[in-house]
């Protein structure tokens, strides 16, 4: 990625997603890290996708997940335990070296994990968590801010010899190739460009040969369609270099995963055939039980024997029995065990069937969808969406997510089942109204006073004071809120209100932070 344009993106991108929240990180490969931010900014471009690769990374926003294999890697699950639940704060690029950083929030304090102060997104290396921001490039270069940035100012003599200019240096391969298409028109032309760039700008940016840049090739004015978004022109150029990739991997991995599956299905096979072996024995145990009853009139039923001989079609025919039993018991037990293998048999057809159906997607090449063992009990306050029932959710300002219960069964899941010990609880004074839960990612976590007011206002419109102008919301933490033994849903004691706020009842508000 040229350096001038990861400049421009690393702007645009770091002040965005400051303030963000990391909800979860995955790793489709070992090349690409997956972020999933959460923050009203940038709630329809959630997935922070990152391909490290020295010749062709990619960073961009995008709508859609890349896919994952079943089994997180030891990579994401590392990140996991140091980034879930923290937050983005201070962005800081260094742009030669195309590095991007943000501060991070602190752990909660009851966690064990060690206190890592940034997230480093490293177009070569990749994701990481650091102490500190390591040296940027070139020797003497500064991490830049969106309050402090270095300005650039290129060697004049570059325009002599623009193959001896140092990619470190900001003159990226890119550059250099413009250089010299520039400079068979003139000098001034190509002296031209290395002052725009001296300049910083990021009005405009260009795809050219696989590559984004933030000038207009040169002898392509009419064809190349400018972009006036770096985070467009990442995600255009993030589908070229991302999704074949993604692609190639994925054919690798399903290949390996053909393989395994038609191992899989062999010793399957194997086994059935063995199963089906011991049922037919099962079955033709039928016959020594028709003889023992043909023959039950002449023998000892009630006695317990190690044999006997009957007669058969072809002549005597010597029965061993179980000695513990009687005749009789050893007849019945032969004619269960012979239903036995009926039933086995007509599973086991439906088995066989189930395999050759599955065997001919794998022909197809489709893998089979994975059985899925040991789940979990659904939950009964969670719907099919995997929405929570009787309850809305809403988006602060700040990025803070408020439940509100819809009904007195969903008040007391609110306080059952949804709520942290940590978290703030909102309602009406002296009067009904609906319950409001403030998630909060740890006890040390401070809330904005602008999201503790419309916590405490979506709680007012619910309640006996929606008609007013305004509300007496009191607020507690979650932890002295307990519902009422043997009370009806919804009630609840408080042990102790943080604070009581009056706030101004907006209508308006509930349809702009909701999130259902």
């Amino acid at each position: 990625m040229d350096s001038h344009f990861f400049r421009c993106l690393a702007r645009r991108l770091g002040t965005l997603c400051s303030g963000a929240r990391l909800d979860n990180i995955y790793a489709p490969n070992s090349e690409v890290t997956t972020l999933v931010l959460g923050h009203p900014a940038i709630r329809d471009r959630k997935f922070l996708v990152l391909r490290a690769h020295r010749q062709q990374p990619s960073l961009a926003l995008s709508a859609e997940k890349p896919p994952n294999p079943q089994n997180a890697p030891a990579r994401a699950m590392w990140l996991r335990k140091r980034l879930r639940n923290r937050r983005l704060l201070e962005p800081y690029w260094d742009w030669q070296g195309r590095r991007l950083a943000w501060r991070l929030s602190p752990v909660a304090p009851d966690s064990d994990e060690p206190e890592h102060q940034f997230l480093l997104i490293d177009l070569r290396e990749g994701c990481d968590v650091v102490d500190s921001l390591p040296a940027p490039e070139p020797v003497g270069a500064a991490w830049e801010t969106d309050r402090a940035e270095a300005p650039w100012a290129p060697n004049p003599a570059v325009l002599d010899d623009p193959a001896s200019g140092l990619a470190e240096e900001g003159l990226t391969p890119a550059l250099r190739r413009e250089l010299v298409r520039r400079l068979e028109d003139s000098r001034e032309t190509a002296a031209g460009l290395l002052d725009e760039l001296a300049m910083s700008r990021c009005d405009s940016f260009f795809i050219r040969s696989g590559e984004a840049v933030v000038w207009r090739p040169y002898g392509l004015e009419e064809e190349a369609a400018p972009f006036d978004d770096a985070l467009d022109a990442a995600a255009e150029l993030a589908g070229m270099r991302l999704d074949p990739h993604l692609e190639r991997v994925a054919g690798r991995e399903e290949s390996k995963a053909q393989k395994s599956q038609r191992k899989k299905f062999s010793r399957a096979r194997k086994a059935m055939a063995a199963e089906e072996k011991r049922l037919e024995t099962m079955r033709e145990e039928r016959e020594i039980a028709q003889l023992l009853k043909a023959a039950m009139h002449t023998l000892p039923r009630r006695e317990k024997l190690a044999e006997v001989t009957v007669d058969g079609p072809e002549g005597p025919v010597t029965i061993p029995l179980d000695p513990s039993r009687t005749v009789a018991e050893n007849m019945d037990r032969l004619f269960r065990r012979a239903a036995k293998g009926d039933r086995g048999i007509s599973m086991l057809q439906a088995r066989q069937e189930e395999l050759s159906r599955q065997e001919e997607l794998l022909q197809a090449g489709r893998l089979p969808a994975p059985a899925r063992q040991n789940q979990r009990k659904p939950d009964k306050s969670v719907g099919q969406s995997g929405k929570l029932q009787g309850i809305a959710r809403f988006r602060t300002d700040d990025g803070f997510l408020a439940l509100r219960g819809k009904n007195a069964r969903a008040n007391h899941s609110l306080a059952t089942r949804h709520a942290s010990p940590f978290d703030y609880w909102f309602h009406a004074e002296d009067g009904p109204g609906a319950h409001v839960v403030l998630k909060r990612d740890h006890a040390g976590q401070e809330v904005p006073e602008r999201s503790l007011e419309q916590a405490a206002v979506l709680a007012g419109l619910k309640s006996w004071q929606e008609g007013s102008d305004k509300a007496r919301i009191m607020c507690a933490l979650c932890k002295h809120v307990s519902p009422v033994k043997g009370g009806s849903p919804g009630q609840v004691t408080v042990e102790q209100v943080e604070r009581s706020l009056l706030v101004d009842l907006d209508a308006t508000l509930e349809a702009r932070l909701a999130m259902d």
